[in-house]
């Protein structure tokens, strides 16, 4: 006999059912539990206080690069920090998937 789960259902994963069904919708994922218990775990990171912070120093240097990059080119300048930037980003993306 298959057991039916309605909206007022109490069944395992409930929790991350908002989250399983915009995936699908929006994306056509279909996520396991422990990929769905991934993401929640970095957006509560990025969430936190002191990543905010980080994350917007990371963005206002992107931004900025970019910006030297439109008005006067490939500079000795930019070239010297665009790489620095984009290990400073990574390095960040990195921590933020890890537990």
């Amino acid at each position: 006999m298959k057991t039916k789960f309605t909206k007022d259902s109490d069944y395992p994963g409930k929790q991350y059912q908002e989250l399983h069904d915009h995936m699908f919708e929006e994306h056509g994922l279909i996520l396991l539990e422990s990929q769905m218990q991934d993401i929640i775990h970095i957006v509560n990171k990025m969430q936190s206080p002191d990543r905010e912070e980080e994350m917007r120093e990371m963005l206002e240097e992107l931004v900025e690069l970019k910006r030297i990059k439109d008005l006067d080119g490939k500079t000795p300048y930019y070239l010297e920090r665009q790489p620095k930037v984009w290990e400073k980003a990574k390095a960040l993306l990195q921590s933020l998937k890890q537990p």
